[in-house]
Parts: structure tokens; sequence; C-alpha cells
């Protein structure tokens, strides 16, 4: 979950990264309809084979969202100079996601659960896994942080043919398991490795010459997997007597892989276009979608269920009548702008911005950063006070500095 003010280095920040924030608004609205018009993909029978398929290729375009929002923190995180230590960096992120993600995790237990549940047992239940079918995502990203370090120091001792070799062992990786389900496991952590090379590949894309061939091979190579996965969907479906078979749009099937790097630079390519530069509502929009998406990912399944519960006094959903495409569009639109809402309203409240609000900007610190400060301005004012600011530190001043070495 990082954001262009990562990229910055130690001397300045640098200007903000227009695609980048193109990038994460349009991966958080294919998320937020995707899961509006699910029950219309899994409604094989319930449909017109005309309908289904509109949302069946609608189904195939979103597929690569979640890779989208890896792909742009490797190209962060992966591509910054500066210079943070392990728990630094696992510090910002952890302080900043942590407490909206198990917040978030517990309101969908007691939604799901009712009132009445333990808070001990909701706990556990977000200890053991997601609950909520979208939160599998929080989980990889917190396993992510811990891996992002160890790929930019690999990525910074490594040449453009060492990073392309491991994106080629990562998509191998990615066919074998896809070919031979159950050979390749990692345990829980499976999704954070197999994740983890989305980061590589967004870096890759990002820095190096293989994204500036001509806009039409990237178009035809991103427009060829999303028709053929749509179609080989539709033939294992049928073959499935209706069932939905998602096999070919999980994310870690390789095609997903071909088509999100397709998508990539696309949206790379179409972050430079002038219209962003002419209509600057447009722009600002989509950089408002882009800081509150983590916040809209979060909130959306939530307000999904609400609007087709009933409980206002009348429901909205995809389900409700024959024109699915109308519904869709309505009950994601709302739900959009709500979640939207809520999460600036939730940004002006003190002790709730702080409990269910994900921020793009973090200043806190690790206590070990905070007590090695604190040390060293200890050592610098003795240093003052006794009137030898220009010799060597005493025996007591290295100590210090030896201690506050020890706590990075």
């Amino acid at each position: 979950m990082m954001n262009s003010a990562e990229s910055s280095t130690n001397a300045g920040p640098k200007p903000r990264v227009f695609y980048v924030d193109l990038v994460r608004a349009l991966a958080c609205l294919l998320v937020l309809f995707s899961h509006v018009f699910a029950p219309v993909c899994s409604g094989f029978t319930a449909f017109p084979r005309s309908v289904w398929w509109i949302f069946n290729l609608l189904d195939s375009i979103i597929r690569p969202s979640a890779a989208l929002y890896v792909m742009i923190s490797g190209k962060l995180f992966l591509g910054s100079t500066r210079e943070e230590s392990y728990l630094t960096f696992v510090w910002k992120r952890y302080t900043r996601v942590f407490l909206p993600f198990v917040a978030w995790s517990l309101i969908y237990v007691y939604w799901s659960e009712g009132e009445t549940l333990p808070m001990g047992e909701a706990l556990r239940q977000v200890l053991q896994g997601p609950t909520a079918y979208h939160l599998w995502f929080m989980y990889m990203i917190l396993g992510l942080y811990l891996m992002m370090p160890v790929l930019q120091r690999f990525v910074r001792h490594s040449s453009r043919r060492d990073i392309w070799v491991s994106i080629g062992l990562w998509m191998g990786c990615l066919s074998l398991r896809f070919f031979f389900p159950g050979k390749i496991d990692f345990g829980i952590a499976t999704p954070v490795v197999l994740y983890s090379g989305y980061a590589l590949l967004g870096y890759a894309l990002d820095s190096m010459e293989a994204a500036r061939g001509h806009i039409g091979f990237w178009l035809a190579g991103w427009s060829f997997v999303t028709l053929l996965n749509a179609i080989l969907t539709y033939r294992i479906t049928i073959q499935g007597g209706g069932i939905l078979n998602e096999r070919f749009y999980f994310g870690e099937a390789p095609l997903v892989a071909l088509q999100g790097a397709a998508m990539f630079v696309l949206l790379k390519r179409l972050g430079g276009h002038p219209l962003f530069e002419r209509r600057s509502r447009l722009r600002e929009s989509i950089r408002s979608l882009s800081a509150q998406s983590y916040n809209i990912y979060l909130s959306h399944p939530l307000w999904i269920g609400i609007l087709a519960s009933g409980l206002f006094g009348w429901t909205l959903s995809p389900t409700l009548g024959s024109r699915a495409v109308l519904w869709v569009g309505a009950t994601g639109s709302l739900v959009l702008l709500t979640c939207w809402s809520q999460s600036i309203v939730l940004q002006k409240i003190p002790g709730l911005s702080r409990l269910l609000v994900i921020s793009l900007q973090s200043e806190t610190h690790p206590p070990s950063d905070i007590i090695r400060d604190h040390l060293l301005r200890q050592s610098q004012d003795r240093q003052v006070v006794s009137g030898f600011e220009d010799s060597k530190p005493d025996t007591n001043d290295r100590l210090l500095g030896r201690q506050a070495v020890s706590l990075a």
C-alpha cells in the first residue's frame, strides 16, 4: 500500500507521478464493480446468455486489479532510493494499515455473526483468516510488507538481466502451479510469495525499455488475453453444468499475469495523455479516488450488503429485475459515492480516522528510531555543554553511539 511519496530520495521529494494515481483509482473501481456484478456471473442459468456474457467479459477485464495494486507498490518502493532500515519500513506501513484492517475485520464479523458474539471470539476469527471475502488482500499486503525490503535489496544489487530472469522464473512457477495444482505450495505464505512477483514486474515495466514498445502491441496483447480468458471460462463453466469456474481468472494464473503487465503499460501510457493536463477537475478527482482507494476497498462489501439487505426499507442489487446492466450501474455508483464520502468524513474525525482510515502518509517512527534519536541528542547536548563540539566523543558518548546502532 505504497504511494508516490515513497519514491522520494533523501535529497527531496520527487514530483507526484500521475499514472500511479490512475492505476490505483482504476483498480479500485474495477474491484468494487466486480463485487457488485459477481451474482450475475455466478448466475449462469439465471440470466439471459447475452447478459451473462457482458459481465463475463467485464469479469475478465477486472481480474488483474489486485495485481495492479502490487505492481504500483513495486514501482514505488523497489525503484526508490530512500534509505530505510527494515524495521522502519515495516513499522511505518503496519502502523498505518494494521488498526484499520483489524477494525474492519471485526465490523464484518459482527455484520455476519450478530452483536452478541464475544469480542474474544471475534478476534479469534480475525486471527484465523479473512472475515470477509475481500480481506484476503489485506493479509497478503501485510505479508508483502515483510518481503519488500528484501526485494529492494535484490533489485539494487541485480542487473536488468537478473531481474527479468527472476520474473521469468516466477512466471514458470505460476504456470507449474496452474497446470499442476497442489504441487507448489508455500502454506499460508502462498499468496504473499506468488504476488511478490508482481512487485518485481511493476518495477521492471516502469523502469526498463520493455515497456516502450508500440502501444498497439500492448493493446493487442491485453485484448487477446482478456478475450481468451473469457472464452475459456465460458467453456469450463459449461462443462461444469453452469457452475462458474474461475480457474482462468485467479490472480495467480499465468494469463492474468500477462494481462496485468499489458494493462499496467497501457495505463502508464494513458497517464501521460494531454487530456489529464487539460481537465484539472478530472485529474484531481482521480487523485482523490486514488488517495481513498484502500478505504473504499475495505468498506465497499459492507455497503453492498446493506443495500441488498433492505435495511433502509428498500433494496438495491443487480438481481432486482431483468435489466442487470442498469442495476449494476446504479448499485455500483451508489456504493462508490457512499464509501468515498464516508472515507473523507472519517478522516476529519479524531480517533475514528486512526481506527478506520488508511492514510497514504505516515509520520510515525518505530520505537528503536525514537530511542536512537534521543540517545544521539543526549550525546550531542553533552558535547555542547562541555565545550568540545569539535573533539572526538568521550567514552560515554561512544557507548551511547553503540547503543543507538544496536537499536537500529
